[in-house]
């Protein structure tokens, strides 16, 4: 079992266009109390009552009531553990509060630029493209019960934390799963393999006698004074 309480908190309001736009929720830094040397996590809570009963011990600042912050009572500790929610598609996140620039140093050539709240969570410092995601790492709080099993708090079980934190910060990635269509490239052949297959011999050509012109033969007629006759075959 695991408990964690409370370093800082801040009331965040959910963005315009998300499901639940404007609804108030807690975001804050817990810390193992069984384990020191483990770095503070994000806690998110999406309960109404407890986002209201925490407001008197946060700044004004901050989203809450008070003119100044003090430590939350250890009442308010929480019981739980980290699991993967898994979406249906993958997705980016986007920040839930504005972080300052960081000025170029000898650690951090480049520095980080201004990210303001709803900003999509980028690689390279902040200076890169949109961070892909497909798990999201929620936290689900639980209590032990009489016979020492272990019983999620209603509302806060992997699946429900999953998509209440999947709605407010988080943006799913539509894939294109529309065929595509892929010209062939014309494929120009410059030398075929030989093949065993004996290849057809083309037909021998005939060369074709080249007629001579005829010739025109003259033939002496009979003189008709010399025959006393007609002219034989003579047209008229």
């Amino acid at each position: 079992m695991a408990q964690y309480r409370y370093v800082s908190a801040e009331v965040c309001k959910v963005q315009d266009g998300k499901q639940n736009a404007g609804k108030e929720f807690l975001r804050a830094q817990i810390k193992n109390v069984k384990a020191l040397y483990e770095p503070a996590q994000t806690f998110m809570c999406f309960q109404e009552d407890i986002v209201e009963a925490l407001k008197q011990y946060i700044d004004v600042s901050h989203g809450g009531k008070a003119q100044q912050a003090t430590a939350i009572p250890a009442e308010f500790n929480i019981t739980g553990c980290w699991c993967d929610y898994i979406p249906a598609t993958p997705f980016y996140k986007r920040h839930l509060s504005n972080h300052q620039a960081v000025p170029p140093s000898a650690q951090n050539p480049k520095g980080r630029p201004e990210i303001k709240a709803g900003e999509f969570v980028r690689d390279n410092d902040g200076w890169g493209n949109p961070i892909v995601y497909k798990a999201l790492r929620v936290f689900c709080q639980y209590y032990v019960d009489d016979d020492g099993s272990k019983v999620w708090i209603r509302g806060c079980s992997p699946e429900e934390a999953g998509q209440q934190a999947f709605a407010a910060y988080c943006v799913g990635i539509t894939e294109n799963l529309q065929p595509q269509t892929v010209e062939q490239p014309e494929v120009i052949t410059y030398m075929q393999a030989p093949s065993t297959q004996p290849q057809p011999q083309p037909a021998p050509q005939v060369q074709q006698p080249v007629q001579q012109p005829a010739q025109l033969q003259f033939v002496q007629q009979p003189n008709p004074a010399q025959s006393g006759g007609q002219f034989a075959g003579a047209p008229f």
